[in-house]
């Protein structure tokens, strides 16, 4: 893997902290938000989380080789400090610029919705892999860089660590990474800053109370992808898409807060853009009939294997 490294003084024009106290023109070669990851010439940052706060580690961080801490606080350290008001937030964007924003550098769909998400994510990369491409998946099950698979620990993983996948997607030379996106992920950071080209919403149901405490709450948590996507584009004149089931109550919400100039709506409802006109569910496959700009075609999905092809 390519040794990455970078003046404090870069980080610290998109990270934009309050004060600054230290110099900025030393070298960081590591960045981590755990103590025991952190390496020579490393950056910290100190992540106030809802079992142990990163602020509490601090001089553990400094023993193993810290130059640099981004805090929500000034500690009592000898070392470089920026100050920030949220240090997740700083993470995300810091992580995306050392990097050298990768998810520009090939085709991102991010998925999101309480249920279906890593089906959608399978059926989604075997067609991209059916059109050509070099495939990328980060989900529930499992992550995947081209022909490199493991066990997924997280639906969508630590912010540092999607950076690091993010970075050796591009070495592996992928062109397109589908990544399911969970409302935690959204909600603490993890993927802001990421150049989503498509956005898609599955539906919404009862899940996750006893962290977003209301459904209102978790349906503006999930809306983040959407109303966040062309914000973070590299490009922003470049084209990017929302897809939105238009079945689920939520749907038409979504597709009126997307601030992708394309929204592509899909469902049973007679309004879809992309209407399931008739379907069957079979033992070892399923057939979907849909009409799309006054067509029609059949989509077929065998499994296990979600392998996928389309008849007119």
């Amino acid at each position: 893997m390519v040794v990455e490294r970078m003046l404090l003084s870069e980080l610290v024009k998109v990270i934009k902290p309050l004060p600054i106290d230290g110099r900025q023109d030393l070298e960081i070669l590591n960045i981590a938000n755990n103590s025991k990851n952190v390496k020579r010439d490393c950056l910290f940052f100190c992540i106030s989380g809802y079992k142990r706060d990163g602020h509490l580690y601090v001089n553990d961080a400094v023993k193993r080789g810290a130059v640099a801490v981004v805090s929500e606080k000034r500690l009592n350290i000898p070392i470089v400090q920026l100050i920030v008001e949220n240090s997740r937030l700083a993470q995300a964007i810091g992580i995306q610029h050392f990097y050298n924003y990768p998810t520009s550098k090939f085709k991102l769909v991010g998925i999101t919705g309480t249920n279906g998400k890593t089906t959608v994510a399978f059926l989604t990369e075997a067609i991209l892999q059916m059109a050509g491409y070099l495939t990328g998946l980060i989900g529930t099950v499992n992550y995947k860089i081209g022909e490199k698979v493991w066990p997924a620990g997280l639906t969508t993983p630590d912010t540092i660590e999607l950076g690091k996948m993010f970075q050796q997607l591009v070495e592996k030379k992928v062109q397109a990474t589908v990544m399911e996106v969970s409302s935690h992920a959204l909600e603490l950071h993890r993927v802001t800053g990421c150049d989503f080209d498509v956005t898609v919403f599955t539906n919404l149901t009862r899940d996750h109370f006893d962290f977003h405490g209301t459904m209102e709450n978790y349906l503006q948590c999930k809306s983040k992808l959407f109303a966040n996507q062309r914000r973070w584009r590299k490009d922003p004149y470049k084209d990017c898409y929302a897809v939105v089931n238009l079945d689920d109550p939520h749907g038409r919400y979504i597709s009126q807060i997307a601030q992708a100039p394309n929204i592509l709506t899909y469902g049973i409802n007679a309004n879809a853009d992309v209407r399931v006109v008739g379907y069957e569910l079979r033992l070892n496959e399923s057939l979907i009939k849909i009409k799309l700009n006054n067509r029609n075609y059949t989509f077929f999905c065998l499994y296990p294997d979600c392998i996928t092809y389309i008849m007119q």
